[in-house]
């Protein structure tokens, strides 16, 4: 088929196409590879992070299946995108754009959902970490579980979960079967040593104990973690509006491009 003479701004919207082309087929062949590495070491995986944070091996294949999923989805689309771009394929064009308008409604639908839901999903958290704080730290086999924990409270200065702090920790399994009322991961620490380890035990329940939060974290890492997310949503949130800009002009341009390629056959 004869290609048609295309304009200058025509011509910058095609080399821009095929740019913004290439970082998602980028993106697409990532995905893949990351979805094809869940599915080869599905039960380290599953052991160090899915266990701790209650998954199943279950979830875990479903994960790793919507990654490939999306992943071939985003190659598929680039493929379109490049032979509809190089090809000057007006039809083709077309489709790529329907589909690009499409993604962006999910994109946006998804970010609303998410924020509607975000109670919904930190209280579940919450749940699960206090789960973890009082029945499972210390069983046998539990060795992911404290090292996620022990992880969550050493790097966030926290201890137990909920605002009554170290005191999530009374009764817990943990404190009924070991000869200390929290994890060391509780104390607080100077140069990598801990401040002063008896005290820290000593002090992990009264809570009127003048002094105590030198000797040991006293808020649950559940407000620490929240601080965190919402830290990083905001970021999140910038890189989505930035991502929702930028695929709006990439719109554009293939609607531009398509309009310049069905005017010049018009014109042949």
């Amino acid at each position: 088929m004869t290609m048609v003479d295309l304009g200058c701004g025509a011509k910058c919207a095609k080399l821009l196409i095929l740019l913004i082309n290439t970082i998602f087929l980028s993106i697409g062949v990532f995905l893949l590879a990351f979805g094809i590495f869940l599915v080869i070491d599905t039960k380290y995986l599953h052991h160090k992070y899915f266990i701790p944070l209650g998954g199943s091996a279950e979830q875990l294949v479903i994960a790793a299946g919507v990654i490939l999923i999306v992943g071939l989805s985003i190659v598929f689309i680039t493929f379109v995108g490049f032979y509809a771009t190089v090809k000057e394929q007006a039809g083709c064009l077309t489709f790529y754009s329907f589909v690009l308008v499409l993604l962006l409604i999910l994109q946006v639908a998804a970010v609303i959902i998410a924020g509607v839901f975000y109670d919904k999903i930190i209280n579940g958290l919450e749940d699960q970490m206090l789960k973890m704080v009082k029945s499972e730290y210390g069983r046998p086999g539990s060795n992911y579980t404290m090292q996620f924990i022990d992880f969550l409270q050493s790097e966030l200065h926290c201890c137990g979960v909920t605002k009554d702090g170290p005191l999530d920790w009374k009764g817990s399994h943990y404190a009924e079967t070991s000869s200390l009322n929290v994890p060391d991961s509780c104390c607080t620490k100077s140069g990598g040593l801990i401040v002063n380890h008896g005290l820290c035990q000593s002090m992990a329940y009264k809570t009127a104990a003048q002094g105590r939060s030198k000797y040991i974290y006293t808020e649950g890492c559940d407000a620490k973690l929240d601080t965190q997310i919402k830290h990083y949503v905001g970021i999140l949130i910038g890189v989505v509006i930035g991502a929702v800009i930028v695929q709006i002009v990439f719109i554009i341009f293939t609607c531009l491009l398509k309009s310049s390629i069905s005017e010049g056959y018009e014109n042949l």
